[in-house]
């Protein structure tokens, strides 16, 4: 599980911990990784991470290698949640800016999914659940960036689910709208307005809780997301 230490990531990795899993997380957020790992394995569930930017291949790499390990080899489920965003006008945008965007949203999972299905492809089954967006569906404005890998990452996860499906691995991905998620909070910090402009364009007419997007993840991570 990348970025699974706040938002969806953590209700996903506290219910797959309920339901008995075994999960590894991948953060760099440290304080709240050791905080929910904490937490977790004083339960008595078996939960462990490492703090690693996605954007530093090498690290991601290493942290993938050291859950193999301590996993016995195996690896049931990828969730890939971890990504951010910057806004702007295009015209006001620099190439750093789209290199961030390509780096910590597409070239992340890029990194992540070849990693998960070499080992999956391997043991002859697995699945993968990619995190992409509803905006890269029908675009924003002033977001092009971030819109532009999101939907990016459909187009990937639709491809990847070609070449992994008749080899017993599940690839799908999930499309959120605004989540009330802990950088949702943050951001409107100052434009208490933010909210009630995000929820006019949603069909429900507010935000979703960050445990109503993990429903459908774990949905699609489970074996009754089998066909």
């Amino acid at each position: 599980m990348t970025g699974g230490a706040n938002g969806m990531g953590r209700a996903c990795v506290e219910q797959l911990a309920t339901d008995g899993a075994d999960v590894y997380i991948l953060d760099k957020d440290e304080p709240a990784l050791r905080n929910l790992i904490g937490e977790l394995t004083g339960q008595g569930h078996h939960v462990d991470g490492a703090v690693i930017d996605v954007m530093d291949e090498a690290a991601f790499t290493s942290g993938f290698e050291t859950m193999h390990e301590k996993f016995g080899g195996r690896l049931d489920v990828m969730i890939h949640i971890a990504g951010a965003s910057r806004g702007g006008l295009l015209a006001d945008q620099t190439s750093e800016d789209w290199d961030w965007h390509y780096q910590v949203n597409l070239r992340s999972h890029i990194i992540g999914c070849k990693w998960a299905s070499k080992v999956m492809i391997t043991q002859g089954h697995g699945a993968i659940v990619t995190m992409s967006s509803i905006s890269g569906l029908r675009g924003d404005p002033g977001w092009a960036g971030y819109i532009a890998m999101k939907a990016a990452i459909m187009s990937f996860t639709q491809s990847l689910s070609w070449e992994l499906g008749r080899r017993g691995v599940r690839v799908n991905a999930v499309c959120p709208g605004p989540v009330m998620s802990d950088r949702m909070l943050k951001s409107i910090e100052d434009d208490k307005g933010m909210v009630d402009e995000y929820a006019k364009k949603t069909a429900l007419g507010r935000l979703v809780h960050p445990k109503e997007v993990m429903e459908a993840i774990l949905f699609l991570a489970s074996d009754v997301a089998s066909a």
